[in-house]
C-alpha cells in the first residue's frame, strides 16, 4: 500500500507493532512466535495440517513474470488460494475447527 501511495481505509491497521494480535491476526507470525528466522513457506505449512497446496499453479516467485504477462485471473486465484489456506490453517490450529473442504471453495474465476 505504501509503495502506491494508497491509505488503509481502517486506521486501525497502520499499527503495526509485534507481538500483537489486535487489529491483525497474523496467523504465520503467531505460529512461530514472532520468530521469522525459521518460518517454512504456507505449502509445506498446509501439508504438514492435510491441507491442498495452494502453490500448484503459480507461487510468489512467479508472480512477478505473471504480472509483467498481465495473467490477471492466474494472480487473482493465487492470492484467493493464499488467503483460504491460511484461512483454513487459523480454522484448524487456532479455533480447532475443521477446515473448509477444497470442493467448497468459491474463487472468483
Amino acid at each position: 500500500m505504501a509503495h502506491h501511495g494508497l491509505t488503509p481505509a481502517n486506521q486501525r491497521f497502520t499499527n503495526l507493532r509485534r507481538f500483537s494480535s489486535d487489529p491483525h491476526f497474523d496467523v504465520m507470525m503467531i505460529y512461530y512466535n514472532w520468530d521469522m528466522q525459521k518460518v517454512l513457506p504456507l505449502e509445506i505449512i498446509a501439508e504438514l495440517y492435510d491441507l491442498t497446496n495452494p502453490k500448484t499453479d503459480l507461487t510468489g516467485a512467479m508472480v512477478y513474470e505473471a504480472y509483467k504477462k498481465e495473467e490477471w485471473k492466474k494472480i487473482q486465484h493465487y492470492c484467493e488460494f493464499d488467503t483460504a489456506t491460511v484461512l483454513n490453517l487459523w480454522w484448524k490450529i487456532f479455533q480447532h475447527e475443521a477446515p473448509i473442504h477444497q470442493k467448497n471453495y468459491i474463487f472468483s474465476i
